[in-house]
């Protein structure tokens, strides 16, 4: 079960990579950095949201997030996880029945806890549409029991559109997000504790604020950040914090 869940999240991930890559070719939240006046903001949603259904869509994602009930999400997955397994499931994993969460799973990270860590953002609506950008929704999934647990972001940012990988400690790092609803890129650093539950903000990146930058975790155990809005790559080691590769070329 796990090991489908484990293919599901990574399916959800990649789909989203590509979704990112073609706006980002069109360097919509870069190059042209979007106004806060109101044509700009309809004019990026409809580049980012503009399929056909989206407005249906997001008005039952804001009614399933008002309506949701955490008892009954958790009762309707282990209902599901007690389906008897498939032939070579063992083997070639199995999908379980859909299941509703209480956010928008975003960004997920599988811990070491076995547990899954999940956030979106401010809320269901675009970011485009939040004056206020100082909280994240997040979410912790147990695959056993199907229980989700709020622990949102608390630090005063948020998160939505920052890139992650894991530490060699079990921790999560976080680098960027958003900043504001124009879409600028967020001068932070977070991690994510498992083992106490906690989001911690350890500081600003040495070259300014990134959104959606890669996180690659080194053999070495650093984090390499490129991407996201400054050309100039960073690395993170736990003993001595960030450096800049200035002589580092794209």
């Amino acid at each position: 079960m796990f090991q489908s869940l484990y293919r599901k999240i990574c399916s959800v991930s990649v789909a989203f990579a590509v979704t990112v890559s073609f706006v980002g070719s069109l360097q919509a939240h870069d190059d042209e950095r979007i106004s806060r006046n109101t044509k700009d903001i309809e004019a990026h949603r409809k580049l980012d949201f503009g399929f056909d259904g989206f407005d249906t869509l997001n008005k039952q994602l804001q009614k399933d997030f008002r309506d949701f009930s955490f008892e009954a999400g958790a009762a309707e997955y282990r209902s599901g996880s007690e389906l008897a397994p498939e032939a070579n499931s063992h083997l070639v994993g199995q999908w379980s029945p859909v299941f509703n969460l209480p956010i928008v799973p975003i960004h997920n990270a599988v811990l070491p806890t076995g547990k899954i860590l999940m956030w979106d953002s401010v809320g269901d609506l675009p970011s485009e549409l939040y004056d206020v950008h100082n909280t994240t929704r997040s979410v912790i999934w147990d695959p056993a029991t199907g229980i989700a647990t709020r622990f949102d972001v608390n630090t005063g940012f948020n998160l939505f559109c920052a890139g992650h990988a894991a530490l060699p400690d079990g921790r999560q790092f976080i680098s960027g997000g958003n900043l504001n609803s124009a879409l600028q890129g967020l001068n932070a650093i977070h991690t994510f504790n498992p083992f106490l539950t906690s989001w911690n903000f350890l500081g600003p990146m040495g070259q300014g604020g990134r959104w959606y930058p890669s996180v690659t975790a080194l053999a070495s155990g650093d984090m390499l950040i490129t991407s996201g809005g400054p050309d100039t790559p960073e690395i993170f080691n736990l003993e001595s914090g960030l450096r800049s590769l200035t002589t580092a070329s794209l």
